[in-house]
């Protein structure tokens, strides 16, 4: 194998070598914001699950009916114990109930924030999740909002009364920065298992590359010897012909001499 053949033959394992590479890279970011995606999903459901399951406590009946100046009733406090016992035991940093008034305004009917909680009939920062919910289906929303509290992302659950009325949307507030660490580390370990996974890809092509660099280089070893050994043989081949001949010369040019001696001894011989 000449010396441009082994050139074009690394040439194009370098070439295959990037191309897997880029490949593999390409995958490993489509699984990362594929997986950025599944993450999100997971933990909206898990925060709309904590608002259902906040929901289920609360008679809707008795939230319908609760109006300003009802902090001290037996049904408020009932209300807010359930709602705040729960809360102690979820990744919601606070839970409320809001009613929706005329005109699409909502407002507290109670919140269990101990230090600072929104007084009844304060409106509430509107979402379309909230909206949503409002329409019967239990929604959290895409991006954050900001209130005085905080930022958060929030899930909300509609209750109604038994006349099917809504008597109100419990709402769960998860922290922006819990939600955008808790999606980013599922992602970090996603790209750090892609990341092995590409150095583990690139080991076994340096591997590959390598024992295909040896092979190469040992044919080109192996044809090198087979030519130095036919060209030793040819030319030895060669100064065995010439010396053939030379001797071949050496040797008839005695013989004639003598044949030709020969032949003088027997003209005299027979001569008178």
């Amino acid at each position: 194998m000449s010396t441009g053949e082994n050139k074009n033959g690394i040439a194009k394992l370098i070439i295959m070598v990037v191309v897997f590479l880029v490949v593999v890279l390409g995958l490993a970011f489509f699984s990362g914001r594929r997986s950025h995606q599944i993450m999100s999903e997971l933990l909206k459901n898990e925060m709309v699950e904590v608002a259902r399951s906040a929901a289920m406590l609360i008679d809707g009946d008795e939230l319908i009916d609760i109006k300003e100046g009802d902090e001290a009733t037996e049904t408020y406090r009932r209300i807010y114990d359930n709602l705040s016992v729960f809360m102690k035991n979820t990744s919601a940093e606070y839970i409320y109930a809001v009613r929706r008034e005329p005109g699409g305004r909502y407002t507290f009917i109670l919140d269990t924030d101990p230090d600072d909680p929104g007084q009844y009939g304060e409106p509430v920062v509107a979402t379309d999740a909230m909206d949503d919910a409002a329409g019967g289906m239990p929604a959290v929303d895409d991006k954050p909002s900001e209130d005085r509290w905080g930022v958060f992302y929030s899930s909300y659950c509609p209750v109604y009364a038994s006349t099917g009325e809504l008597a109100g949307l419990i709402c769960a507030d998860f922290q922006a920065d819990w939600y955008e660490d808790e999606v980013g580390t599922q992602l970090r370990l996603i790209l750090l298992l892609g990341f092995i996974a590409v150095l583990f890809c690139v080991l076994i092509v340096v591997l590959v590359f390598r024992n295909a660099k040896r092979e190469m280089v040992q044919r080109t070893l192996e044809r090198d010897e087979m030519a130095l050994a036919k060209s030793m043989a040819e030319e030895a081949n060669k100064r065995r012909n010439e010396f053939l001949n030379m001797m071949s010369h050496e040797i008839r040019t005695p013989i004639n001499m003598v044949m030709g001696m020969d032949e003088m001894i027997l003209r005299e011989s027979v001569e008178p």
